[in-house]
């Protein structure tokens, strides 16, 4: 017998061997629960299986809506369809049972359709049938969230969305009211004509209370289905971007502090010392994610955005009445990066809570405040330094700041409940799956290099004879130009695949460094040339990296496994730019003239050093198949 089976493609996988699975080109398999919509325009042969003579009225069975349960009817055929996939099998079974439990409920029949459930009380009937409903729903609920962690392989990704909607829809909304009859309903009922429907039940009933305690409990489970869009999603973007601007926007600002300094207030100090300054802020900004993403996950929002955004303002008032090494590095450095985590690592997380398909577009468009951000507060303090001083033009960056930390307090919101997590602040566990470590080195090296141009690029222009003022801007411009790196990546990773993408333009940075900054010299139209497109394509190791980690982890575990990741790369942040800075001095050492060209040729190695993990994570994955999307 051939019915309609779901409106949606769903496991387009192949397997081989114990290789991952991957996306085949062409699929038969169509299977999606059977939901109360128009028949699609091709259908399905279904076996049903044999020894069981299924009526006709089977064909229109009444099958609750996954959009708006008008009807909550529902007639249990004699036998199941049967799936090719396994975990459609398993969850179609377990959820025609519940609604054959509902329907014995209903009908007062527990203990002729099922004997072992026969007992003198009623009520223990009932409180059986409850735990197997229970129990059943668990099971899905199992399902369906290892759907969701196995989210890397894209080809079951309407699957889960099938299952999701069911789960959610009917499952979940006939518990809410499905009641025990006070009455027997006349007339004699067979195993397999069960039927269940409102009308048959009484209120005020004691299976009300419990069905109502359950749908609080399963709260959390309607929370899945991810909005992805409207006003109070893209709210949550604009919250985040607000976030992004003071925190990302300072580390994106740091080639102008860094030459500030180097010319003025720590101009007896090497530019290897004064690195470790910006270092340690880099440091602190990642390695504030081993607390803050747990902290996350277990008590929400509130707790650390409110003190992170207080501390920011703080720490931008202490670098403005610094005069000495310390100060920098305690008022700047720690208090400035622990603070900017905790401002920064929520604002990413809050995204995932109400983003799934268009997860990337929504981070790439949060991204671009650290852009923003990086091309305002260089001109800014460049422009307010000549007028009232370096000091004033930090305090009122400062106070810009707070006007965006106002806004993401406003407009920030989590979606789903906190989730109370025991054990360590890292997850070890996961580090031991091959795709996640290789995706945290990858990550690792991406963020190492990217702190090179960022802090030096200004610097290696005045010593290139270029003018201060546009040596100064090519911060902003860098800046500018990642903002579209941001956003424009986001939009065609959701396409084709998040990780090819990663792939790419860090490819793309690794030949413009070796290939147009190294050669630059005193060519301004190169050096600009390159602060141009270097924006560009670097844009998407802030965007996308998070959102590559999110793809391999599920959406509870999303704050902890982001935390492990760059608790990693903060070791990284904090070597990066005083290493740099000794390649120079060594490089430099008995010249008049500083020689750049060892810390770009360094530079353009970590990024071809952290294209090729990517791809090794994307391989391991998914499989070495080129038009793979991943």
């Amino acid at each position: 017998m051939d019915i309609p089976l779901f409106v949606e493609k769903h496991c387009d996988l192949t397997a081989i061997n114990d290789k991952a699975p991957y996306p085949e080109v062409s699929s038969n398999f169509e299977a999606v629960f059977p939901i109360s919509q128009p028949p699609p325009s091709t259908t399905i042969p279904v076996d049903w299986g044999s020894g069981n003579h299924h009526s006709p009225a089977a064909e229109s069975l009444d099958i609750p809506s996954a959009v708006s349960s008008t009807t909550l009817g529902a007639n249990s055929p004699s036998a199941l369809p049967y799936f090719k996939c396994t975990a459609m099998q398993a969850s179609y079974s377990m959820f025609m049972l519940v609604h054959r439990t509902r329907a014995a409920i209903a009908s007062n029949r527990l203990s002729v359709c099922y004997p072992l459930m026969a007992s003198p009380e009623p009520a223990t009937e009932i409180q059986d049938a409850r735990r197997l409903i229970e129990e059943l729903r668990h099971a899905i609920e199992c399902l369906k969230h290892s759907m969701e962690r196995d989210m890397v392989f894209e080809g079951i990704a309407a699957m889960c969305r099938g299952l999701t909607a069911v789960y959610l829809s009917c499952i979940v909304e006939v518990d809410d009211q499905c009641e025990f009859p006070q009455e027997k309903r006349k007339g004699d009922m067979d195993d397999n004509n069960l039927t269940y429907s409102p009308s048959q039940t009484a209120p005020n009933s004691t299976v009300d209370k419990t069905a109502r305690s359950h749908a609080d409990r399963t709260e959390e489970d309607r929370a899945v289905d991810f909005p992805d869009g409207g006003w109070r999603a893209w709210s949550v973007v604009l919250g985040s971007w607000c976030a992004m601007v003071p925190s990302f926007g300072l580390l994106n600002t740091m080639g102008v502090l860094e030459a500030w300094l180097a010319n003025d207030q720590l101009k007896e100090y090497s530019k290897a010392s004064i690195g470790w300054i910006f270092g340690l802020y880099s440091f602190f900004l990642y390695f504030g994610s081993v607390q803050v993403g747990p902290v996350f996950d277990a008590y929400g929002l509130r707790p650390l955005l409110i003190p992170g955004c207080i501390g920011l303002v703080g720490s931008l008032m202490a670098f403005s009445v610094a005069r000495e090494y310390y100060q920098f590095m305690l008022g700047f450095s720690v208090l400035g990066g622990i603070s900017s985590s905790m401002v920064f690592t929520p604002s990413v997380a809050c995204i995932a809570h109400w983003f799934h398909r268009r997860r990337a577009l929504a981070t790439g468009i949060a991204a671009t405040a650290g852009g923003f951000g990086g091309i305002i507060f260089p001109i800014m303090i460049w422009n307010l330094s000549e007028v009232v001083g370096f000091p004033w033009a930090i305090r009122i960056t400062g106070f810009i700041c707070s006007f965006f930390c106002i806004v993401c307090i406003l407009f920030l919101k989590t979606r789903l409940p906190p989730k109370k997590l025991g054990g360590g602040k890292i997850d070890i566990r996961a580090l031991r799956e091959t795709p996640f470590s290789l995706l945290t080195v990858a990550i690792f090296l991406i963020d190492f290099a990217l702190l090179i141009p960022l802090t030096y690029l200004t610097s290696y222009a005045e010593s290139h004879n270029m003018q201060e003022s546009l040596a100064y801007q090519l911060v902003s411009i860098l800046n500018a130009a990642s903002i579209l790196g941001r956003v424009v990546p986001g939009y065609f990773a959701d396409r084709y695949g998040r990780f090819n993408v990663m792939i790419i333009t860090t490819l793309v940075c690794t030949i413009f460094t070796l290939a147009l900054w190294l050669p630059a010299g005193s060519n301004t139209a190169a050096i600009v040339a390159y602060a141009v497109l270097f924006g560009f394509w670097s844009g998407s190791a802030i965007s996308l990296a998070p959102v590559c980690v999110a793809q391999i982890s599920s959406t509870e575990d999303f704050g902890k496994r982001y935390g492990t990741t760059y608790s990693l790369v903060s070791v990284g942040a904090l070597f990066a730019i005083p290493i740099a800075g000794e390649i120079l001095k060594a490089q430099s050492s008995g010249g008049t003239k500083e020689d750049y060209s060892g810390l770009i040729v360094f530079c353009g190695l970590v990024y071809a050093c952290a294209c090729l993990f990517f791809a090794l994570a994307r391989g391991v994955s998914t499989g070495w198949r080129f038009k793979t999307v991943f």
